[in-house]
């Protein structure tokens, strides 16, 4: 399975959602885990046992960017291959008119 398989958005942001908590409880950073190790609760106020941003917000967070991306990842892969396709029948002259207005609205939107 490759990492960014754009015909498997989810699976992709699974995978890396994966390894960003893997990360992110290996090296457990201090707004997130007290001194000893334990996670922080969420509360405001002062102390080694408090925090407002909580693990639960914060890889819900996390993997909603991770979903975005990988979407914008893969749409713009996608649309460049789509811009190549469109530019080769264009140049190659060996078209209809019909699939020529046609080439021409995308090759629009790939200008854009």
């Amino acid at each position: 399975m490759l990492l960014f398989n754009p015909e498997r958005p989810l699976e992709t942001t699974i995978l890396i959602y994966l390894i960003v908590l893997a990360i992110l409880f290996m090296t457990k950073p201090k707004f997130l885990f007290d001194p000893k190790g334990n996670l922080k609760q969420f509360a405001t106020g002062s102390g080694n046992r408090r925090t407002i941003l909580p693990l639960w917000l914060i890889i819900s967070l996390i993997g909603i960017v991770i979903y975005y991306i990988v979407i914008v990842f893969n749409y713009r892969n996608q649309i460049g291959g789509l811009c190549k396709d469109v530019n080769k029948g264009i140049n190659n002259g060996k078209l209809t008119v019909k699939e020529l207005q046609e080439l021409l609205n995308l090759h629009a939107k790939c200008d854009a």
